[in-house]
């Protein structure tokens, strides 16, 4: 699908041109003004460093509207010959400076890309070329599917049933038809879909853009070339009443099976499909190699618990998994705060921005992974006003004499990954595990990372930050937040590093 704000391939445009008047509201002087000094000095080293002259500039974008950093732009002067080179800033923003009027072109080389040309006029003045679009070679593709596991939703709500799931093929999938690849499958986080990692959120490159973080790694040379796949594990925010309606991947009665989808129906749908599952008139499925040994699974947040579970649930289905910012021990999340939470409500009866996070965040949590505790198996539960839930308190068989507990199923504890490899230490034998966490994280998901980072060790893994194949545990607190920026963008990239690095290829 053609991107609205730009041009076909090798065509100048000035659509764009509202976008690029935000640039003054970027708010990273320092980065730019490092930037500004890197092409700088590239001009200077081209001889293109004339202050007198008029300037030209632009912006390099992928053909999903994500900035092309650091990438090389030769200038062809009349007779062809190379004039000036630069290079795009983080931004996808590059100048250059032109002696002379005539007809000009600009010239770009990228792995991973179509070679890419664009002629233009000088006059004369300064110029604003506006945005040119680089076509990457690798593509991703969008399926839906009914996985057998949630059949039995479909009388519920078919909105559950019908599942959605994104795939992405690497540059030389459509060039090299008999070869075959590993295969990531990737799980989001709460509140997001399967295109979510895909989509820009503006032209300045906020986002993961998934294809274009493998299209860099495989450029590169970090990764070989793979499959991911994306399922949506989202439910409608009416089933759930929360708008971070998050399946966490498991598999329940109330919300459906979606371990089960994933770890089982997708995969054979990706690989065999089955049924014509992927309807799109092909005879088998994609092109991965089907076996355990090259299959690995990543998840983000909500995604994480969802990864560790089915690579902890499926012995010898995934080499290895990957976790950034997921709460992988829930048991160490919840129960150290749910023992503070009356109190805290009750300081904070009148703060309408903590009752809203609470309540939406944590009845996504509990909905998800213990739905058969609610008063109502057929309907998602609702809180009071502040947040309380109509659990059930039990004597503690542990401690007879001490404070009640929950009344928290075999279900809750079962789809814990801590409380379950403690519980079943044999679930990591073959496998290898990365894990990190932001030092800053607002839910403080860096406690149970740790605790559970601890739990491998004492298994025989000692963690280490090598991201190379010989290493099963990588771990690592960094200072970040709990959200998709930037730096958790560059965590993703070392988590698909870590994958690729273990996963066997033809």
């Amino acid at each position: 699908m053609a991107n609205p704000f730009f041009g076909p391939p090798g065509q100048i445009t000035t659509a764009a041109r509202p976008i690029q008047t935000q640039k003054k509201h970027r708010g990273e002087d320092a980065m730019r003004f490092l930037a500004a000094v890197a092409v700088l000095g590239s001009l200077i080293l081209t001889g293109c460093h004339s202050t007198s002259d008029p300037e030209i500039q632009g912006y390099m974008v992928d053909r999903n509207g994500f900035p092309i950093r650091d990438q090389s732009i030769d200038l062809l002067d009349p007779s062809g010959a190379v004039a000036c080179r630069t290079k795009t800033d983080p931004y996808g923003d590059f100048s250059l400076k032109v002696h002379t009027p005539g007809k000009y072109c600009i010239d770009a080389r990228r792995a991973g890309f179509d070679d890419f040309t664009a002629e233009f006029h000088y006059d004369g003045g300064s110029l604003d070329l506006g945005g040119h679009v680089m076509q990457t070679r690798s593509r991703i593709a969008v399926h839906s599917f009914y996985p057998p596991s949630l059949d039995e939703m479909m009388c519920k709500d078919v909105r559950i049933a019908w599942r959605q799931f994104t795939v992405y093929l690497p540059p030389s999938y459509d060039v090299e038809p008999n070869r075959r690849y590993p295969a990531i499958y990737v799980l989001h986080g709460n509140g997001h879909f399967h295109l979510s990692y895909f989509l820009p959120v503006d032209r300045h490159g906020r986002g993961l853009n998934l294809q274009s973080a493998m299209d860099e790694l495989i450029a590169q040379g970090r990764i070989p070339e793979m499959i991911l796949v994306v399922p949506n594990g989202t439910l409608p925010w009416d089933w759930v009443g929360s708008i971070f309606s998050g399946s966490f991947f498991v598999d329940s009665s109330v919300n459906g099976a979606f371990e089960t989808y994933v770890s089982q129906d997708l995969i054979e749908c990706v690989e065999t499909n089955r049924d014509n599952c992927l309807w799109d008139g092909r005879d088998e499925g994609y092109r991965v190699i089907p076996s355990g040994a090259s299959r690995g699974v990543h998840g983000i947040c909500m995604g994480g618990i969802g990864a560790m579970n089915m690579a902890l649930h499926g012995p010898g289905r995934f080499a290895a998994v990957a976790s950034n910012i997921g709460p992988v021990s829930f048991d160490q999340f919840i129960h150290p705060f749910q023992a503070e939470l009356d109190p805290l409500l009750d300081q904070l009866r009148h703060d309408p921005d903590f009752l809203v996070f609470l309540v939406e965040r944590m009845k996504a949590v509990y909905m998800a992974l213990d739905p058969e505790h609610f008063p109502d198996n057929e309907f998602p539960v609702w809180f009071g006003p502040l947040g309380h839930m109509n659990m059930t308190y039990v004597t503690d068989p542990e401690n007879p004499s001490g404070r009640p507990v929950e009344l928290w199923s075999n279900f809750y504890l079962d789809n814990d990954p801590y409380t379950y490899l403690a519980e079943h230490p044999e679930a990591a034998e073959g496998l290898s595990f990365y894990l990190d966490c932001g030092s800053g994280d607002d839910l403080q998901l860096y406690d149970n990372n740790a605790a559970f980072s601890a739990l491998l060790e004492d298994l025989g893994l000692p963690p280490s930050r090598d991201l190379g194949p010989d290493n099963r545990h990588f771990f690592e607190i960094y200072p970040s937040k709990h959200h998709v920026d930037e730096e958790v963008k560059e965590r993703v990239m070392m988590a698909l590093t870590f994958l690729a690095r273990h996963l066997e290829v033809e």
